[in-house]
């Protein structure tokens, strides 16, 4: 028997057809999750729509952690300073040319050198070389043997772009064109129509995206076609909207917080609907670190004892039942999650033993009386401040007062509007970092909002939980993306280390050193664990951001239309949400591994078990 959500006939008008097209809700995989607009499906640009990580597709996928062919069918080290790139022999575009070395190189070499997802790739990279049309070889430079940086970004989530089309592209708006080309098919010319993924641009409107299986996708002689002939994404002002249609049976892949699970149960849904852990606590793994972000550009916003101070006034037990239901703890001061592959491994627990914070109010005030002292205004302020920070003169709020005194807030702090669970956070920041004394007062923005301040580094404080977190981060892609590079432009948020003014502080400057020397290190030897060591107790001393949580993977699914989701008992994937856009070949594999049909969790089996 059909079971008919409010979606149940979805009838989409598209420009490129005559007569509308009507979508049966059992065709359709209802994503929802990804918080970017529909309708800009350039890969390149920084606003890039969900359905464009499955139009194109990368070199590589990561399962657990494991390298797993995509459009790649190997790679391999030929040498310290090479490594070999075999790509598929039957991987074409959808215009019948093969996928050619040349796109690798194209791609990676040409269009991707500056982007914030190169990670330094370009910096360590020498030359690339076609040896043929389906093999690339590049060649790193001498100082850069067995780099960790290239081999994750050619093994990473880039999308490969077809060169013969995306260069008309370019002598028609130029370069960089990423902000003002939107690779929107329904208004490009149809020989642009290009690409190699499963599915295609059907419809986009401001509420949801749907794309429709490409019949003669190149993947089908290996691995077949897909099981749904349609996927969408629905977008939601907040959780709360998004969680009623999970409820109703109109999402199948949801990646938004829903709180207290457990009482799903008695929705249309419920009896259809599983977590990662098959209904018990924790329900979701890690994910990336929920932080406290400080602008180090705003003296005293980039002072060590000033994040000491609030981390010890964070009450981490209350946020988490407050704000997330109970399903999150708080993060290691080292930063990446023991359940990563490379965390179980490399995590010192003796850093983690000295430096992590726990609740205690009083020694938060402590701290901050050794640093500066009550005014009668109620403000606390510093009681010797630099006369200079990064090149801007630091006033003295209280010249008849003996050193230089600048008051602690009071402060902003931006959350995203929507993100129900992150806004009450910081709510409870508020409160908490209240207690003992210094104002914090949240600012709810639109996403695209927030994320064009934190890119400018237009923020004084800001919650923060997108990054390269999950079951398999490593600290060299987590620790590179948060605290080296540019500040801004999706890198080193806080602007702890600048290139523009190096040696503020010294330990930022140590610590890229101390990165790049990671970075050409063999793993598994004492000398990769005495480098993460250091690394640590950097970061622990220093806290140039607060980690108060691991992130909950929200990866929650529904089984009345779609079954064979990845779980504990079933993991041939790690959990994925919909917005793990990080990884798109890993969600492209749990999309041809779906199957078509209802499937009730057997409760008798599988109860529901409160997490609190």
């Amino acid at each position: 028997m059909k079971r008919w959500g409010i979606l149940a006939v979805l009838v989409v008008g598209v420009a490129a057809v005559a007569q509308p097209v009507v979508i049966p809700r059992d065709e359709i995989v209802w994503a929802g999750g990804y918080w970017t607009l529909p309708g800009n499906w350039n890969p390149l640009g920084w606003s890039t729509a969900w359905g464009a990580f499955f139009m194109y597709e990368p070199l590589f996928a990561w399962v657990h952690d494991q390298v797993v062919g995509i459009i790649g069918e190997s790679i391999q080290w030929i040498d310290p300073w090479t490594i070999e790139i075999k790509i598929r022999e039957e991987a074409r575009w959808s215009d019948g040319k093969p996928i050619t070395a040349e796109d690798v190189i194209y791609t990676f070499d040409y269009l991707y050198p500056q982007h914030w997802q190169n990670m330094g790739y370009d910096a360590r990279r020498e030359r690339s070389e076609a040896v043929g049309d389906k093999i690339v070889r590049v060649y790193l430079k001498p100082e850069f043997p067995y780099s960790r940086v290239v081999w994750g970004a050619l093994t990473g989530g880039t999308l490969v772009l077809p060169k013969h089309v995306w260069v008309e592209i370019e002598a028609a708006y130029g370069f960089p064109y990423e902000w003002v080309y939107n690779n929107d098919w329904r208004q490009i010319k149809p020989e642009w129509r290009v690409a190699s993924g499963m599915y295609f641009p059907l419809v986009a409107t401001p509420e949801y995206e749907v794309l429709v299986r490409n019949e003669e996708w190149w993947g089908k002689a290996l691995w077949g076609l897909p099981a749904p002939k349609y996927i969408g994404h629905r977008y939601f002002a907040t959780n709360y909207a998004a969680n009623v249609a999970f409820e109703r049976g109109d999402l199948d892949w949801s990646g938004f917080y829903y709180p207290r699970i457990w009482e799903i149960a008695n929705k249309p849904a419920g009896p259809f609907v599983n977590t990662w852990t098959m209904r018990q606590p924790p329900y979701f793994a890690h994910s990336s670190v929920v932080e406290i972000v400080f602008n180090h550009n705003v003296y005293p916003l980039n002072e060590p004892w000033l994040h000491h101070a609030i981390a010890h006034a964070l009450n981490y037990r209350d946020i988490s039942i407050v704000s997330v239901s109970g399903y999150v703890e708080q993060a290691l001061v080292t930063r990446i999650s023991p359940q990563s592959a490379e965390g179980a491994k490399l995590t010192d627990w003796d850093i983690v033993k000295r430096y992590q914070p726990t609740y205690d109010p009083e020694k938060a005030i402590a701290i901050l009386q050794e640093h500066c002292f009550r005014h009668t205004d109620g403000f606390w302020y510093t009681k010797d401040a630099p006369e200079v920070w990064r090149g801007q003169p630091i006033a003295d709020m209280l010249p008849d007062v003996p050193g230089r005194n600048v008051r602690l807030g009071p402060w902003t702090m931006i959350v995203p509007y929507g993100w129900t669970d992150s806004m009450m956070q910081t709510v409870l920041f508020q409160r908490d970092i209240g207690e003992i004394g210094i104002r914090v007062e949240p600012v709810f923005l639109e996403f695209g909002t927030y994320t064009a301040k934190f890119m400018a580094m237009d923020f004084q404080l800001m919650h923060f939980c997108m990054g390269g977190g999950g079951y398999d981060a490593t600290f060299h892609g987590n620790y590179s993306w948060n605290y080296t590079g540019t500040p801004g432009q999706w890198t080193n948020f806080s602007g702890w280390y600048h290139p523009d003014f190096p040696g503020e502080p010294p330990s930022a400057q140590e610590f890229v050193t101390l990165l790049d020397q990671l970075d050409i290190t063999a793993e598994g030897t004492p000398e990769e664990r005495e480098l993460v060591r250091q690394l640590q107790e950097i970061l622990a001393k220093e806290m140039p951001t607060i980690p108060v949580f691991y992130n909950a993977y929200w990866y929650s699914f529904s089984q009345m239309y779609w079954h064979n989701w990845p779980t504990v008992e079933n993991p041939y994937l790690q959990p994925l949400a919909p917005w793990a856009t990080g990884n798109p070949g890993a969600m492209q594999i749990l999309l041809r591994s779906l199957k078509k049909g209802a499937q009730r969790i057997p409760e008798d089996k599988y109860p529901w078990i409160p997490a609190f």
